[in-house]
């Protein structure tokens, strides 16, 4: 099939629709940096997602009686612990958790680690169905309802937390040598798997709809890269590496 069918063209301006902003063009033709020319300086949005620890009675409809397990309660500690030896002198903006019990538990036992670092909860982040799986699940199927409404939900979250970062200026006078560093912020989300999903199936460019071949294991680490440039990495999906394996749980 042909390349340009079936997969498009990277768009540098993947948020110009919901964030407006005075970026740069991006080059139209891209070609390795030259090594004998100074690296641009870039602002960088390290986006951390988490997905929350283990939680009981995960048939019961009623959230909150969702709290987490005392498995669930350490792969947090454990994720917490982690993300204090990955972000240690790092300039961490907020921790950011949706409002189900339990992503609110796992998103304070991880706060602990961070006690400067501003706490936010929004409904948003609520897990949900953020798309029509394609392929469809064998053994799931979403309710008409959930179709209906928890896409747009989901896709207003992304919108909100997912746009280019701006490039201030390099600092004057005799600061001016560190104007070659980049600009660099992080921010940590505690959410949930199909969230997660979606929110890297997106950022991508991948089709959206196929956020269900993904898995992601109870506080998984997933990490994505933000440029001012349009660019967007995947630096890591779902690692628990910080988890021994008998901590390792997908419910």
């Amino acid at each position: 099939f042909p390349k340009e069918e079936r997969f498009p063209s990277w768009d540098f301006d993947w948020d110009l629709d919901w964030h407006p902003a005075p970026h740069p063009v991006p080059p139209t033709d891209i070609r390795p940096m030259d090594p004998s020319k100074p690296k641009p300086r870039r602002a960088i949005r390290e986006i951390i997602l988490i997905r929350h620890g283990q939680y009981d009675n995960v048939e019961v409809e009623d959230d909150e009686k969702h709290g987490l397990t005392d498995i669930g309660k350490e792969q947090a500690e454990l994720t917490g612990q982690r993300l204090k030896e990955l972000l240690k002198g790092k300039i961490v903006m907020s921790i950011c958790h949706s409002n189900m019990k339990r992503a609110r538990e796992s998103a304070a036992i991880i706060a602990k680690y961070f006690p400067k670092v501003e706490v936010i909860e929004d409904p948003d982040l609520a897990e949900g169905v953020p798309a029509i799986p394609d392929p469809p699940s064998r053994n799931w199927s979403p309710s008409p309802e959930d179709e209906a409404k928890d896409p747009p939900r989901i896709e207003r979250a992304f919108q909100k937390y997912f746009w280019r970062p701006l490039l201030n200026p390099p600092p004057p006078g005799p600061n001016l040598g560190k104007e070659k560093k980049d600009q660099i912020q992080y921010e940590i989300f505690v959410i949930h798997g199909n969230v997660i999903r979606y929110f890297f199936a997106r950022a991508l460019q991948f089709n959206p709809n196929g956020w269900l071949r993904l898995a992601c294991f109870n506080c998984g680490i997933t990490r994505l890269s933000l440029d001012n440039n349009g660019y967007v990495s995947a630096r890591e999906f779902g690692n628990v590496g910080h988890l021994p394996p008998d901590k390792i749980t997908y419910h």
